[in-house]
């Protein structure tokens, strides 16, 4: 995997599942990019050295131009994943279950082909369906989920999908 995997752009990878990611690449020797709202999300270098090795952009993933500096990124994993809507959407990147985990992802693809970043691989984290739960707690959660998976669909990139239960950590 280490010489097949070169530069990496991980959205979400300041996130419980993102930056888990992001620690099991620079493992295997991976050149890992983020983009994040703050840019560096770890303040103090010791809490965890693994992710002080990305690459953090300040920027946000709803922003094309936040990508302009990534040229020759082979591979995005996408692990954006909000499970409540803020109750205000003034911001004109207003987060929003589409906003955050279906457009998130179809900019990405865009600023791709635009900053001459063609990708060679596509890892998505969708969520497993949990039937009536799923439908009626977390609607709208999932809708935007299988409409990120339907535009991969139409990438012509070897493209993972992984389906994941609920997931919780010690620090979330």
């Amino acid at each position: 995997v280490k010489s097949q995997m070169k530069r990496v752009l991980v959205l979400g990878g300041s996130g419980f599942v993102g930056k888990a990611v992001c620690r099991e690449l620079i493992k295997i020797g991976a050149e890992v990019f983020s983009i994040s709202r703050s840019g560096n999300p770890i303040k103090n270098p010791l809490e965890d050295p693994l992710l002080q090795k990305v690459n953090w952009i300040k920027g946000n993933a709803l922003d094309s131009h936040a990508y302009s500096k990534l040229d020759k990124i082979d591979t995005l994993i996408h692990s954006i994943g909000i499970l409540r809507e803020p109750s205000s959407k003034q911001d004109k990147f207003a987060e929003t279950f589409e906003s955050e985990i279906r457009d998130t992802l179809k900019v990405s693809l865009e600023a791709s082909k635009k900053f001459g970043a063609p990708l060679s691989r596509i890892g998505y984290i969708s969520a497993a369906d949990f039937g009536i739960i799923s439908r009626l707690l977390l609607s709208k959660y999932m809708k935007a989920k299988l409409e990120a998976e339907h535009l991969l669909e139409s990438q012509n990139v070897p493209t993972i999908i992984a389906r994941p239960g609920f997931m919780f950590g010690s620090d979330r």
